[in-house]
């Protein structure tokens, strides 16, 4: 930002842009990239008024003359990926972006991602007007206190972002369940954003909605395999559906949908699945695409454990599991490793210390009872990489010890 400050970079320099993409400028520096634009802006105001009214002499016509030779005939373009954290900033960002339309500002302001929390709709909606549609691929609007009236709202703005490829509405108060106006809208929106491929809904209600909201938005493929076609709209890439009190209904969309075939990336977790085990074993043998697959807090128990990655098995691309939150013995989570540790691209599996670290109210106890779970399941998936057809070789196991807030994790990380 230094470098834009120097009076000659945004007259006469020869940078032309400063692209800061994939790099998340933060609210702070947003603030301060505003500010920034808002003051050249008046300053060059000030000074064009006062040279109205000033006698230009010969020495000043020489000099405009001098400048004029190697001024910017377009202006300097400032690329950001944005983070608005409350009013304020979203309010100085609106007012730069209108600032940085105009044909007299020395600066050009594009947004290519915004993440935005702690503001108001109609705040959103204004911000969401002000920038440029084409330049937007990502958009965040979560922890905005969202109501259904105020998804409302901002539907017809971010229905225009054509090229928006990723959507995170998670952790608002977003209830399509119950509002069925609404729902309709939402999927209407969806339905305009034929380059969306990562959708987030998370801790919303959508539960028995999927079908209605996503089936607008299912990728068109042969009948004879996953090969999709060029017609638009895409299918999904990445869905997150945590919290959202998912039904029967909704696994069953999945696992029949054509999202079945691009999803790479599927968050079911904090869902109460284990009452659909059927739905959920037919969604995964339907998903062979999948690379992350997580299933915190789902309710699973030793009865549903082993049938549940039996499932898992049949994801041979699938590098990421997360089965953490899950009350199983050890004899259960034992005897699943075999079955783990034949998937041949699996790198990092969360799980939880099983039932008998926590019998007894002995500290010491249980601490010990921790140590040899971790050196039990090193052992068994060292011994299983043997015995598998991946290369033992190429890889060590390794136990990592987490606290997630209110409960101990496990993580096996399979290291090259």
């Amino acid at each position: 930002m230094c470098i834009i400050e120097h009076p000659d970079i945004l007259s006469v320099g020869k940078l032309k842009m400063l692209d800061l993409r994939c790099f998340p400028t933060v609210d702070l520096m947003v603030q301060y990239i505003s500010r920034f634009l808002l003051s050249k802006t008046t300053n060059s105001s000030f000074s064009t008024s006062r040279k109205r009214h000033r006698s230009p002499s010969p020495t000043s016509f020489a000099q405009n003359r001098n400048l004029d030779k190697v001024s910017r005939s377009e202006p300097f373009i400032l690329s950001i990926d944005a983070v608005v954290r409350g009013s304020e900033t979203c309010n100085l960002l609106c007012k730069a972006l209108s600032i940085s339309k105009s044909s007299h500002s020395p600066l050009k302001l594009q947004i290519n991602q915004l993440d935005v929390s702690n503001v108001r709709d109609k705040e959103l909606e204004a911000l969401l007007k002000h920038i440029d549609h084409e330049n937007l691929t990502g958009l965040s609007l979560q922890y905005n206190s969202l109501l259904p009236s105020g998804i409302s709202i901002l539907a017809p703005q971010i229905s225009s972002l054509k090229n928006l490829s990723a959507l995170d509405l998670s952790c608002n108060i977003i209830n399509l369940t119950e509002n069925p106006d609404v729902r309709d809208v939402v999927s209407g929106m969806l339905s305009s954003m034929h380059n969306l491929k990562r959708l987030d809904f998370s801790n919303n209600r959508v539960g028995n909605c999927l079908r209605e909201l996503l089936s607008t938005k299912e990728g068109k493929f042969t009948a004879s395999s996953s090969n999709r076609s060029t017609d638009s709209p895409q299918s999904l890439e990445y869905l997150k559906l945590s919290a959202c009190r998912l039904t029967q209904s909704d696994l069953l969309y999945i696992s029949t949908s054509n999202h079945r075939f691009t999803l790479r990336e599927l968050d079911l977790g904090e869902n109460v699945l284990f009452i659909y085990m059927s739905s959920l074993v037919q969604l995964l043998h339907a998903t062979k695409n999948l690379e992350v697959l997580e299933l915190e807090g789902c309710g699973f128990k030793d009865d549903h454990f082993l049938p549940l990655i039996k499932a898992i098995s049949s994801l041979k691309k699938l590098w990421y599991l997360n089965l953490a939150g899950h009350e199983v013995t050890t004899k259960e989570l034992y005897g699943s490793i075999p079955l783990l540790a034949a998937l041949p691209h699996l790198e990092c599996v969360r799980i939880t210390y099983p039932n008998e670290c926590y019998d007894s109210s002995d500290q010491e106890i249980c601490v010990n009872m921790k140590a040899s779970v971790e050196t039990k399941l090193k052992e068994l998936f060292s011994k299983n990489l043997y015995s598998s057809h991946r290369n033992p070789m190429s890889r060590m196991v390794r136990i990592v010890w987490t606290d997630d807030y209110y409960q101990e994790i496990l993580q096996v990380v399979f290291i090259p």
